[in-house]
């Protein structure tokens, strides 16, 4: 065997995404598992240029590192190792959170000279989500049969736990309701498959992009629900804008085009005295304010 043949066998079995990139901004290797964690083959992205912006990649404030703030051109210019903690789009449009590491080739005389750079990418996405844990317990019945995430009847248990703990310990909470707007018009236009698929897009977007300890689930047909643990006002209102942007982002793309949706959000931080009722009421009303102010909206009780 050859060594370069070896070393491309090798770097195909990493667990993390290895793609090189020259001084003209062409990619000229892509490794297995960037093709496992993208969607995108070898064939789609080699001699492509990286500015094509192929993983429309982004900050964890949604701002796209392609138009400012890019890493791998940054270290083409100054030959410095970087890492960062980053957004890429796969190729079904699903957003997941990367940890990538940006590291010079050199070549010449002196080994000063940089060629190109290596980018690392590891997935940074929740090992174990709920999902996962409630497959584990074999509580199927509290799974949501087209998204895999938690039903109602789960999340208002956990709802009751979380008030519960909240009056022995003062541990703070906040809930989100986020309603999917423009599903009924892909409907009409696309057919309820197509709606459906939707839904589990952004289901899988926003569950790689959750904290473990959070509670997401489905709460009706176009509503999702989220428990955020540990917050106070402005931090449950960042979250929730952290939230709609990724719905917002978040692609399904078909052979008649590419569909978004966005999402309105209502939500409320616990208070002493609450009931599952009354949280639930203060956050609806606060979704109901959302969808009256237009598409697109986070609205938060409090100031």
């Amino acid at each position: 065997m050859e060594k370069n043949e070896l070393h491309r066998m090798l770097l195909d079995q990493l667990p993390d995404g290895v793609c090189l990139i020259d001084r003209n901004l062409t990619i000229t290797y892509w490794n297995g598992t960037a093709e496992r964690m993208t969607g995108f083959t070898s064939d789609e992205v080699l001699g492509r240029s990286c500015r094509d912006n192929v993983l429309a990649c982004t900050d964890s404030e949604e701002n796209s590192l392609c138009e400012g703030g890019c890493h791998l051109m940054a270290t083409l210019e100054d030959g410095r190792h970087r890492e960062a903690e980053t957004y890429v789009r796969r190729k079904d449009g699903h957003r997941i959170p990367v940890h990538t590491r940006v590291t010079a080739l050199r070549e010449g005389e002196t080994g000063e000279e940089i060629v190109g750079v290596v980018q690392v990418f590891s997935d940074g996405s929740p090992k174990t989500t709920i999902r996962d844990r409630l497959r584990e317990a074999g509580d199927a019945e509290l799974l949501d049969a087209l998204t895999c995430l938690p039903n109602r009847r789960y999340l208002e248990d956990e709802l009751s736990a979380c008030l519960a703990e909240f009056d022995r310990l003062g541990k703070p909470f906040g809930v989100l309701f986020l309603s999917i707007g423009g599903l009924k018009k892909v409907r009409g236009e696309h057919g309820p498959q197509t709606a459906e698929q939707m839904i589990r897009v952004l289901a899988d977007v926003l569950v790689d992009n959750s904290r473990p300890r959070d509670s997401l689930g489905r709460w009706s047909s176009g509503e999702l629900f989220s428990i955020v643990r540990n917050v106070s006002r402005s931090e449950l209102k960042k979250a929730a804008e952290r939230l709609r942007t990724l719905v917002k982002k978040a692609e399904l793309r078909t052979a008649n085009g590419t569909i978004r949706v966005s999402t309105s959000i209502g939500g409320a931080v616990a208070k002493r005295g609450d009931s599952v009722e009354s949280l639930l009421q203060r956050a609806d009303k606060m979704l109901s304010e959302s969808q009256g102010g237009g598409k697109n909206r986070v609205r938060i009780e409090g100031r």
